[in-house]
């Protein structure tokens, strides 16, 4: 099996957190999926990383990549020696979320500010228990925050209740793979195949 970065997170009375990232904060991840069985409350949800926090010595974020390429760095001070890619590329390059129940604010495919997702980055919904753990979510995002990807970006509904937007690609990036929307069912307010405010689609 292929390695990646999992968090799974469960309480629909219990768990309430700000910010969601299946990736790391400034470091790349081979792949990565986040799936919520159930919350109380999350204000956003990535299936990427964050890339947005400056590092700890004040330097800027260098991004959170899902499935970048390797590169070869020094054993003993763990600094760059080579920013040539190398032909393998690292991981999958997929970020998937999954999201079963709860009150969701915001959800993303692909990471927040900084960081690439190679291959392509996945959101799929399904309403697992309307009764004790309703999923109510008031957008979508097939795509990043502000983060380009050069990936495709999908979404997957099953069976929704309720959902106010849907966006198949970005708030403020561009996606340089393809947008995919595939919606079974389920009462939405709008639904948008492409970005938000701004932001190209190369697929």
């Amino acid at each position: 099996t292929e390695a990646k970065a999992t968090v799974n997170m469960y309480g629909c009375d219990n768990t309430s957190i700000q910010y969601v990232y299946g990736g790391g904060n400034a470091a790349s991840v081979p792949a990565s999926e986040v799936t919520v069985h159930g919350c109380y409350e999350i204000g956003y949800v990535f299936g990427g990383g964050n890339g947005k926090d400056k590092l700890p010595n004040g330097q800027e974020n260098p991004g959170a990549n899902v499935g970048y390429y390797t590169y070869e760095y020094n054993g003993q001070t763990g600094e760059v020696t080579s920013g040539t890619p190398q032909p393998q590329p690292y991981g999958t390059g997929e970020a998937a979320v999954n999201l079963y129940g709860g009150c969701i604010h915001s959800a993303f495919g692909g990471s927040n500010t900084k960081g690439n997702v190679r291959k392509a980055a996945v959101a799929f919904l399904d309403e697992l228990d309307a009764v004790q753990c309703p999923l109510l979510i008031d957008d979508v995002y097939g795509g990043g925050n502000e983060a380009y990807m050069e990936g495709n970006a999908q979404i997957k509904l099953g069976c929704i209740t309720s959902l106010a937007v849907i966006y198949g690609g970005s708030k403020r990036a561009n996606v340089g793979g393809d947008i995919v929307l595939n919606i079974t069912s389920g009462h939405f307010n709008r639904i948008f195949g492409g970005n938000n405010e701004s932001g190209l689609i190369n697929g």
